[in-house]
């Protein structure tokens, strides 16, 4: 038996060994897709080898029809095995040397660089082969970020050690026109979100019609009072969050207000992931109309709740609920009065010439400072407590009780007009409203008809029935889906879309038909 044989068999072998227990696996199906790839690294890692090339294996050994000879190693050309070894050694130090010469050029553009200068090296190396050799070298680009970072974590290092630690916010806007009020006028929507850095878990989040300070002291209340006082809230510089009113908040509380540099979204880029993830919901209901405010926040807590209860590959395959509730670092917390008096009613209005504001239609005196940077026409914000006191938000720590002015009731002088000789009007409800771009009588053009219903929202509600015991049939639910989801009855007989026939339905009709035969 020669030497290439012997190596032949030697290998076959060692790659049987290797790929057994894979195999196995493979055939009876009694493992997940997430179990078979922590086996396949468990693997890879024991044999000294890369995981792409024991899935490269595993391909070769099912596409040939599960024939143990496709495991035999092929080496491509004619020349003998030296040969090619030294043309493989040749290679691998090339690669080395122009990683080293640009640390920046990835694994396929170095190969496509090795290739193209040298034909010879044309399909010699693999990308796993390369990045094997390139990590016992020390050119990996996961060393050169070490050295740039000074040898700390590399992946994750920005990821806070306990829960609450830190806390990303992020108010994400809606396409206008989707939202429609109690009143019946197209409105735009707002979701605030509040995501925990070390578990990724959305510990808080509100949906309002308005982008005002009240959405977020609303959203990081309900943080407070549920799970803790947070250390650091990371925040943009958006003028809701810039406010006097949340700085007196976390003032009052003991919480860090850490700004992000303008423009820049990666400082916070954990909460721009999950709004990355909501747009699920916004793709799924860009194209429709009269939507209720409460229907969409359901909609946003149903997705939420899955959010949190979806295992994360960066978790360790946890899902966020698990990784918040296994920390067992204590919490701050602090009682219902305080968190009362930190995060009171907000409102912003702009103070009069005659330096009053009108607050639930009463009219008060201002505080006109210019030392505090308060002037006559400029916005001032000011807080209600739940005895109708207001205040008025000087700064982080004044604060000040504006009274109601008394304003005494004047006879209004009686004048007459020309208009009060002329004949009665007709009755302004015999006249037809006029009505300007796409009001009363506007007929609605078929492309604007709802015609694909929002059928993922459909889905998230439909589970979450499924599970609560309350889903009975597809037409109760649908209209159920409708009365809640939709603001108008217009857009309801739209929601369903296109009739499609179910297959369940149909197998049904075949049999009882053959039944009756």
């Amino acid at each position: 038996m020669t030497i290439r044989k012997k190596k032949y068999i030697v290998d076959l072998d060692a790659r049987l060994r290797i790929l057994s227990a894979l195999i196995i696996a493979k055939n009876t199906g009694c493992t997940d897709g997430t179990t078979f790839t922590a086996m396949i690294k468990m693997a890879a890692a024991n044999a000294g080898c890369s995981v792409r090339t024991l899935q490269r294996w595993l391909e070769r050994y099912i596409n040939n029809g599960k024939d143990i000879q496709a495991l035999k190693p092929s080496y491509k050309g004619s020349e003998p095995k030296a040969k090619t070894n030294r043309l493989f050694d040749a290679a691998i130090k090339i690669v080395i040397a122009y990683r080293k010469e640009n640390m920046t050029l990835t694994v396929p553009q170095l190969l496509r660089v090795v290739e193209s200068e040298f034909p010879d090296f044309v399909g010699l190396l693999k990308r796993s082969t390369v990045q094997l050799y390139l990590k016992r070298n020390n050119c990996n680009r996961t060393q050169i970020k070490k050295d740039t970072c000074d040898y700390r974590e590399i992946y994750l290092r920005y990821r806070k050690k306990h829960v609450l630690d830190s806390v990303q916010c992020d108010v994400k806007e809606l396409p206008k026109g989707l939202i429609t009020d109690d009143s019946g006028i197209s409105c735009n929507a707002y979701i605030q979100l509040c995501v925990d850095n070390h578990s990724r878990k959305i510990i808080s989040f509100a949906v309002s019609t308005e982008q005002k300070v009240q959405l977020v002291t609303d959203s990081i209340k309900s943080l407070v009072c549920n799970l803790g006082i947070p250390k650091t809230l990371v925040l943009d510089n958006g003028s809701i969050y810039r406010s006097k009113i949340l700085a007196r908040a976390a003032y009052l509380l003991d919480m860090k207000l850490h700004y992000c540099r303008p423009y820049a979204a990666e400082s916070k880029g954990m909460v721009e992931r999950v709004n990355l993830d909501l747009n699920e919901i916004e793709n799924d209901i860009k194209h429709l109309k009269n939507i209720s405010i409460e229907g969409l926040r359901e909609i946003v807590e149903i997705w939420v709740n899955e959010h949190n209860n979806r295992s994360h590959s960066t978790l360790d395959n946890k899902t966020p609920n698990q990784v918040f509730d296994a920390d067992t670092f204590p919490r701050r917390f602090t009682t219902p009065d305080i968190i009362n008096t930190a995060f009171r009613i907000a409102t912003t209005r702009v103070i009069g010439k005659d330096g009053t504001v009108s607050i639930n239609n009463i009219s008060y005196k201002a505080i006109v400072d210019s030392s505090k940077g308060i002037y006559v026409n400029d916005s001032a914000e000011f807080m209600i407590d739940e005895k109708g006191i207001v205040y008025q938000v000087l700064d982080v720590k004044d604060i000040r009780v504006i009274e109601p002015l008394n304003l005494k009731s004047c006879p209004q002088p009686d004048y007459k007009t020309d208009t009060d000789n002329k004949a009665p009007a007709d009755n302004a409800c015999d006249k037809p409203a006029k009505t300007r771009g796409k009001g009363q009588g506007h007929k609605q053009r078929p492309d604007e008809v709802n015609t694909c219903p929002p059928r993922y929202c459909m889905a998230l509600s439909r589970d979450k029935a499924r599970r609560d015991g309350t889903y009975t049939t597809e037409d109760e639910f649908v209209r159920d889906f409708n009365s809640k989801f939709y603001k108008s009855t217009e857009s309801r007989n739209m929601a369903r879309g296109p009739e499609v026939t179910s297959p369940y339905a149909v197998q049904s009709k075949i049999n009882n038909d053959n039944n009756a035969l």
